[in-house]
C-alpha cells in the first residue's frame, strides 16, 4: 500500500462498494506491477474494512466508516496470481465479506 501526503500517479482506479455483507465487486482484475488507486465506499450503517493478511510481505486494514469512503494506492506485484481480501470486523468474513484481487 503506498501512504503519504501525496498521492501517487495511478494506472488505473477502481471503485469498490461495500453492500450489505459484501464487496462490490468481488473480483478485482489488475495488471500486475503498477499502481491502482482505490475509492472505497461503505454506505451501510455500520463499518467496515479490507484487509489483506499478506500483501507485498505487509498486512493491509483500511477502514472505511458509516456512510464515508476511503481512498488508498496499491503498488501491485509483478508476479500475477490470486490475493484475497475481507472484511475483518468480527463475522463479517463467515457471512461471506471476501473478495479476490487477480494480478494477471
Amino acid at each position: 500500500m503506498v501512504a503519504g501526503n501525496q498521492s501517487p500517479v495511478a494506472d488505473q482506479t477502481i471503485n469498490l462498494s461495500t453492500d450489505g455483507m459484501a464487496f462490490d465487486p468481488n473480483l478485482i482484475v489488475v495488471p500486475a506491477g503498477g499502481t491502482v488507486a482505490f475509492v472505497m465506499t461503505n454506505p451501510d450503517r455500520i463499518p467496515h474494512d479490507l484487509t489483506i493478511d499478506d500483501f507485498n510481505g505487509e498486512r493491509v486494514n483500511v477502514e472505511v466508516q458509516p456512510r464515508s469512503e476511503v481512498n488508498f494506492f496499491f503498488t501491485i506485484p509483478d508476479s500475477p496470481g490470486d490475493v484475497r481480501f475481507y472484511c475483518s470486523v468480527p463475522g463479517h468474513e463467515a457471512i461471506g465479506m471476501i473478495g479476490i484481487l487477480r494480478i494477471e
